[in-house]
């Protein structure tokens, strides 16, 4: 490979990396102005119609991109410009198929779904997003396409596109319906997915007749080797299931959660209305906040999987195992950190973010927040080290790794939110069990399949995260009496981290030769 193509693979990496980080910023900040206009009880009607669409999502649009661009970057290597082209035909209606049938299911089975969830007031919400599952496969397939092609910027606009306009007209949405109940302004919340995919859609349409002719007619095209429709779409198939069934574990654990956590508060003498708004403050505000992290984790995996590919291929074992240790190393020296500071700051940092709830929502989603908290370093070594198995063709094991610690999820979340003093805590306590044993699993099949090697630097920066936290709540203690919260808290954030970083670097706990090995 030329220099020059390895600069676009970098090139084109950063491109995705950075709309990514984009995409779930919009997606983390959108629940703080949501939550100002229809507070945590109807967060909770918003939420509890996400996991069946993601579900549907996951199967529809998880594996099938993976696989065109597979096809896709193959057909073109081999210069069968018409077999990449058909692939992309064949995707896209074959999709849009799928998104429609999907859609209509959605449809006819709304009302049982809310019902079996527990949280019937979910149901406009659950509808709302029926546009969204007839748009989102045919976009999917468009992106894999380019993807394929190596035309990352076109994809990554999209994105932005899409996240942007469910934000603007999702907000705006359940502001004008705020007047006819908090169901009906949770199910204009929700519609603004489907605008965006529509929006989505209509600009990849564009990109793609601007560039049809470049990318296709003015190629010479071998008609030697043409693949049918039928030997496309199966192996477009072959190739998307067994990712679609990967993405499709935490939705279907999420819903059962939802079933859980609503039946089981029902159980132990709260109102559905109680239910919803506890659950709101659980899946809605708290678990928001934990996905901050995650997006570095995410990132973080994604980067690995062609640098731990190419190293596994050529059978370079001690650079592997070096390249291996060293991103878990850098990974829990930003999850601890990250763990301290919410865990310490949790109250302050839910008054910063959704003060308009009231007294009882901000304590009790502080209180879900500090146990949260602690299941940041294993939630992003998860997503570190799956893409880690991803990349040595163990893509199994995680999940089965996955479906672990679901059932451990499912036992402690149905036995702690059935008792009265526990109650929706319990759901929260059996995600952090969940997550841990989930990434003491990865963390083992890693070490086990490749190797890996943990320095005793990385308990300092344990130490230095723990006494970190420590200051960073003392400040804002000392500056709560004197200033508004807000900016305590702010400042309190901000002298946190320089001291985190301070102590790592005096310490020599992060060296020069860490930082390389982030921008490699």
């Amino acid at each position: 490979m030329s220099k020059n193509k390895k600069s676009s693979i970098g090139k084109n990496a950063a491109i995705l990396g950075l709309a990514g980080i984009i995409v779930k910023i919009f997606g983390a900040i959108y629940r703080i102005p949501m939550t100002a206009l229809i507070k945590d009880v109807g967060i909770g009607y918003f939420q509890s119609a996400y996991p069946i669409y993601e579900i549907m999502l996951a199967i529809s649009t998880a594996g099938l991109p993976v696989a065109v661009s597979t096809i896709v970057s193959r057909e073109i290597a081999k210069e069968n410009y018409l077999n990449s082209k058909k692939t992309f035909k064949v995707a896209f209606w074959f999709m849009a198929f799928l998104g429609t049938l999907l859609a209509l299911l959605l449809w006819i089975f709304a009302k049982p779904l809310v019902n079996f969830l527990g949280n019937p007031g979910s149901y406009y919400s659950m509808l709302a997003l029926i546009p969204a599952m007839v748009f989102s496969p045919p976009l999917a397939a468009m992106r894999g396409y380019y993807q394929g092609l190596e035309l990352m910027t076109s994809t990554a606009i999209s994105q932005i596109i899409v996240q942007g306009t469910r934000v603007a007209t999702g907000l705006y949405l359940c502001y004008l319906l705020i007047p006819y109940g908090l169901e009906a302004s949770a199910g204009g919340a929700s519609a603004g997915a489907g605008i965006g995919a529509f929006l989505g859609v209509m600009f990849m349409l564009l990109v793609h007749k601007k560039h049809k002719r470049e990318i296709g007619d003015s190629l010479n095209t071998n008609k030697d080797n043409v693949m049918n429709s039928k030997g496309i779409l199966n192996e477009l198939i072959k190739i998307a299931i067994p990712i679609s069934i990967g993405a499709a574990i935490l939705p279907i654990m999420d819903t059962i959660d939802i079933r859980l956590v609503m039946k089981g508060l029902l159980k132990a003498g709260f109102s559905l209305e109680e239910a919803n708004l506890r659950f709101g403050w659980l899946k809605g505000m708290a678990q928001t906040l934990i996905s901050l992290p995650q997006v570095i984790g995410i990132a973080l995996g994604v980067s690995m999987i062609p640098v731990v590919s190419k190293l596994f291929t050529l059978k370079k074992d001690e650079q592997l195992v070096k390249k291996v240790s060293s991103i878990n190393r850098i990974t829990l020296f930003i999850a601890f950190p990250a763990m301290f500071g919410l865990f310490s700051l949790s109250e302050p940092i839910i008054r910063l973010l959704y003060g308009s709830t009231g007294a009882e929502a901000i304590e009790g989603t502080a209180r879900i927040l500090r146990i949260l908290s602690l299941s940041v370093p294993a939630l992003m070594l998860i997503n570190v080290n799956t893409s880690i198995l991803q990349a040595v063709v163990k893509e199994k094991i995680p999940v089965i790794n996955l479906v672990i610690g679901g059932i451990f999820k499912i036992i402690l979340t149905y036995v702690l939110t059935q008792r009265p003093e526990v109650n929706v805590y319990g759901a929260a306590i059996g995600t952090v069990v969940s997550f841990t044993i989930t990434a003491l699993l990865d963390i083992y099949y890693v070490k086990k399949e490749i190797g890996l090697k943990m320095a005793y630097k990385t308990f300092i920066s344990v130490i230095s995260s723990a006494l970190m936290g420590g200051i960073a709540y003392m400040v804002w203690k000392a500056l709560n009496a004197r200033l508004s919260s807000n900016i305590a808290t702010l400042v309190a954030v901000m002298v946190g981290a320089i001291i985190y970083v301070s102590i790592l670097f005096v310490t020599k706990t992060v060296t020069k030769r860490d930082l390389e090995e982030i921008r490699e």
